[in-house]
């Protein structure tokens, strides 16, 4: 009898260590199961960033472009000014001179002041309206 008690307890064992096993075995596929899910979710969020941050950087050398498209008009309009301040610069410094000769020896009479050829920033005076008779065009 000792040994059929011997087998019973040994069975009841094995089949208490087959449920343990079997469960730890569920369980661990379960802990895999759920960490590859993890891991997939982790991956498509890095390759979700990437693409975010690539058209980020695709917008960002774009406005660049435009800046610089934008800054090279900017500076060609002005070197074109620059060169007009220039040439006015040297037209009045001209007129000036001529304006201080015509002054320094102007014994005629010439009012420097009114006359727009001497001061070519400020407008010209308005003369006043032109008049004309009826049979001033009649042929």
């Amino acid at each position: 009898m000792p040994m059929q008690a011997f087998g019973v307890e040994d069975d009841e064992r094995y089949t208490t260590m087959d449920e343990k096993k079997r469960r730890r075995m569920i369980s661990n596929l379960e802990s895999a199961r759920r960490s590859r899910m993890k891991r997939e979710q982790h991956t498509k969020d890095l390759n979700d960033q990437v693409m975010l941050f690539m058209n980020d950087r695709k917008e960002i050398i774009q406005k660049i472009n435009e800046v610089g498209q934008r800054y090279g008009a900017i500076e060609a309009e002005n070197r074109i000014l620059r060169a007009q301040r220039e040439d006015l610069s040297k037209r009045l410094e001209s007129a000036e001179i001529v304006a201080s000769y015509v002054v320094g020896t102007s014994t005629y009479g010439v009012d420097v002041p009114q006359d727009p050829w001497f001061r070519p920033w400020q407008p010209p005076l308005q003369s006043p309206p032109i008049t004309t008779s009826a049979g001033f065009l009649q042929f």
